[in-house]
């Protein structure tokens, strides 16, 4: 199994907006009860602000996963600056594991 991607190349969000992150995943057979997280955005306090989680089941082949978020509005109540930020997906099953991959989202006002 491996994640091919995690969003889309040159990925910029604006403060306040609702986006959809795709991650990409191959897999050489058919896995049911994975779980897929992602998790970025961290800001001053080592605060993840975008945390999503989602039990699926993984078909043979490439799977896209989609995430809907709201990216938060107020920056500075956030701690939270204009910047470049990882976005890290990891995918589990019954506690391993079984693949992780990263991407980067440029944060705008």
């Amino acid at each position: 199994m491996k994640i091919i991607s995690v969003g889309e190349k040159d990925m910029v969000w604006h403060f306040g907006e609702r986006v959809t992150l795709n991650v990409t995943v191959k897999s050489s057979t058919l896995l049911d009860n994975v779980t897929i997280t992602i998790a970025g955005l961290k800001n001053k306090l080592n605060q993840m602000k975008l945390y999503k989680s989602t039990v699926i089941e993984l078909a043979k082949g490439t799977d896209i996963i989609s995430f809907s978020y709201s990216v938060p509005t107020c920056s500075p109540c956030n701690r939270l600056d204009p910047g470049v930020y990882y976005v890290n997906a990891t995918i589990s099953r019954n506690g391993e594991v079984l693949a992780e991959g990263s991407g980067t989202v440029k944060l705008v006002k």
